[in-house]
């Protein structure tokens, strides 16, 4: 029917140490140490000196360095593919980020601050980011980027901003500029601007203080500029165009005065059309003013005598500054069916 299970062969056992009779008799006389094979033979000699003096560590071992952990680096060199869109190559834009340093979203928020700044103001700013830590090239600089990219342009702003580290910032002008601001309002914008920038930790909201503050303050340079007398073409071309919002319905209306034609055609459709309006107006305070008046109803005698009118026969109205027409309501003739 079926098979005995035949036992599967034991597996070899490795087998304990053993004491034999000659361990016995040096463990008796003290020259078997237990454990001693596991300290080592430096163990074993201390114990048998009688030496109580704690055991040094062997020089070599004592020292190992502890291991640190390993700290992130942050680039300092700025990869050549994207040097050219940097140095070599004038902006297609107010923001210049080659490396993405910024999402597609926040890039499109900041150029559409930045255009919005160069709408309103007299002053063009461009903004160029880095990375924290990355070094701008040995033979760039700033001031070359101004003088071989905006040197035909005018009041314009132009800064090095390092994202993560607002500090760094660097800022010039355009050579119509240039001789007019000093230095030190230079320093006063950028110290303004950073410390704005410092109020938070975030990379991003840094950049957004730091060029809001910077825009503000560019504003206030404008004002002063032009009270100075001291305007660029663009300022100047600005600060008329102003004048020109400000005067340009008293030279539209002076034109068209002077087109006679125009002026009496245009007077008289108004004249007509207030004319209109105001028959219509004045009919309906007429229409809602008026009163009906209505005279009791006398119904026919019957024999000789008065006698009350039947079903259907009431008449009543709810208002009277509506004409009886509008309140006539048709109830059937209950009598026709007797």
């Amino acid at each position: 029917m079926g098979q005995e299970a035949t036992p599967d062969t034991a597996k070899e056992v490795a087998e304990l140490p053993q004491w034999k009779a000659e361990d016995w008799e040096m463990l008796k006389t003290g020259e078997l140490i237990p454990g001693s094979t596991i300290f080592g033979g430096i163990a074993l000699e201390r114990l048998l000196s009688g030496d109580q003096e704690p055991i040094e560590l062997d020089p070599v071992v004592r020292e190992i360095p502890e291991k640190k952990p390993v700290e992130e680096e942050w680039p300092t060199k700025i990869s050549e593919k994207f040097l050219s869109r940097y140095f070599h190559y004038a902006p297609e834009a107010f923001l210049v980020d080659p490396q993405d340093l910024l999402t597609d979203q926040q890039k499109q928020e900041r150029e559409n601050f930045l255009n919005y700044h160069a709408d309103d103001s007299g002053f063009d700013l461009y903004v160029y980011l880095f990375d924290t830590k990355q070094e701008v090239p040995v033979g760039e600089s700033l001031q070359g980027v101004v003088l071989d990219h905006f040197a035909d342009k005018e009041s314009t702003a132009v800064v090095f901003y390092f994202m993560g580290d607002p500090k760094r910032s660097e800022l010039a002008f355009s050579e119509d500029l240039s001789g007019e601001i000093s230095r030190g309002n230079m320093q006063d914008l950028m110290k303004l601007s950073i410390e704005e920038a410092m109020e938070t930790e975030e990379p991003l909201a840094q950049l957004e203080f730091f060029s809001g503050q910077l825009a503000r303050r560019l504003s206030g340079l404008e004002k002063k500029l032009k009270e100075d007398g001291v305007l660029g073409e663009r300022l100047r071309w600005m600060g008329e165009k102003e004048e020109e919002k400000l005067g340009s319905l008293d030279s539209l209306w002076h034109n068209f005065r002077g087109n006679s034609e125009a002026f009496l055609a245009v007077v008289v459709l108004v004249s007509f059309a207030l004319s209109v309006g105001l028959l219509l107006f004045l009919r309906y305070l007429v229409d809602r003013n008026r009163a009906f008046v209505f005279p009791d109803a006398q119904g026919s005698s019957l024999l000789g005598a008065p006698h009350a009118p039947g079903v259907g026969s009431v008449i009543s109205y709810h208002n009277r500054t509506q004409p009886p027409s509008l309140q006539r309501n048709n109830y059937p003739d209950y009598l026709q069916r007797m």
